[in-house]
């Protein structure tokens, strides 16, 4: 079985650094851009099997870009996704988003790898984190 593949975008290069580390020690392939634009291009020419987009780029919402790959990227329109915010409850709940697709900042360890499993739907198998 070879290793899934996540994509990864972020515009804080710390957090970058951090959720790279987190998925290598998953055993994942992960490829890491630093903005919207560029997640946009990977998910045009790529397919993945997840997606972990910060909630808030400066380029573009992390939310809008899901739906935009979703429609006009053939290969991940169906790809699960995850989002990385330090947006409070009420941000959230006004934006229908749900907690199991939320990774809050500052990133815990076990919750990272927790939700990146239940997204590939790996939660019974043993990884190391």
């Amino acid at each position: 079985m070879t290793a899934p593949i996540v994509l990864v975008a972020d515009d804080c290069r710390t957090l970058r650094v951090i959720v790279r580390r987190y998925l290598d020690a998953l055993g994942f392939q992960t490829i890491v851009v630093a903005n919207a634009i560029d997640a946009y291009q990977e998910a045009l020419i790529r397919r993945f099997d997840l997606i972990i987009l910060d909630l808030q780029m400066p380029d573009k919402d992390g939310q809008d870009l899901i739906l935009e790959i979703a429609r006009d990227c053939e290969l991940n329109s169906q790809t699960p996704h995850l989002f990385i915010t330090a947006e409070g409850p009420a941000s959230l709940s006004s934006r229908g988003l749900n907690e199991d697709f939320l990774i809050q900042k500052p990133i815990e360890e076990q919750v990272f790898c927790s939700r990146v499993r239940r997204a590939l739907n790996q939660e019974t198998e043993h990884y190391p984190c």
